[in-house]
C-alpha cells in the first residue's frame, strides 16, 4: 500500500463522507480517518478534522468496536473504551450526544495523570451509521491484514 492511499469511505450524507486511507510517516504506517466534505464535482474536496492511527491501534480499535456492538447499538451515552497509545495520549471510543444528535465519538485525548482533556483529533458518526462504521472498520482491518 503506498502513501495517501484511499482504502475506505463511509458517506455520511450526500456531500459528506468518512475517508479511511493509508498514510506513511516517519516510517511507520497509519490509518487515516478524516471527514471529507465534497462540493459539485468541479470543487476540491476540503478535509475538516479526522484523526491518525498506528496500524496496531487502528486493529485494537476494530477490537474493541467488535465487542463492544451491542453497547454501541443501544445509542445510550457512556465509554466504550480506550486505547494507550502512549502514556500522555490515549483514543478513546464513546457514545455521545452533541448539539441533540447522538453519535459514536471517536477521539484522542492528553492524559495527564488523572486528568484526561480532549483534542480536536478525532471523528464522530451519526448513531444511526453504526453498523457502516463497524463494515468500515472491519473492511479495512481486511485490506490491511489484521
Amino acid at each position: 500500500m503506498g502513501n495517501n492511499e484511499l482504502i475506505s469511505t463511509l458517506d455520511l450524507t450526500d456531500s459528506t463522507s468518512i475517508v479511511f486511507s493509508v498514510s506513511l510517516f516517519h516510517g511507520k504506517k497509519y490509518i487515516s480517518l478524516a471527514k471529507c466534505i465534497c462540493g459539485s464535482n468541479s470543487e476540491k474536496p476540503i478535509f475538516a478534522g479526522g484523526i491518525n492511527v498506528l496500524f496496531d491501534h487502528f486493529k485494537e480499535l476494530n477490537d474493541l468496536l467488535t465487542k463492544n456492538t451491542e453497547n454501541i447499538l443501544e445509542a445510550t451515552e457512556k465509554n466504550i473504551g480506550k486505547i494507550e497509545v502512549k502514556d500522555s495520549e490515549e483514543i478513546q471510543v464513546s457514545i455521545v450526544s452533541y448539539q441533540g444528535r447522538v453519535g459514536v465519538d471517536i477521539r484522542k485525548y492528553l492524559v495527564n495523570g488523572d486528568a484526561k482533556t480532549p483534542t480536536k483529533k478525532g471523528i464522530r458518526i451519526p448513531i444511526e451509521q453504526a453498523d457502516e462504521l463497524l463494515e468500515c472498520f472491519e473492511s479495512v482491518c481486511d485490506k490491511i491484514g489484521g
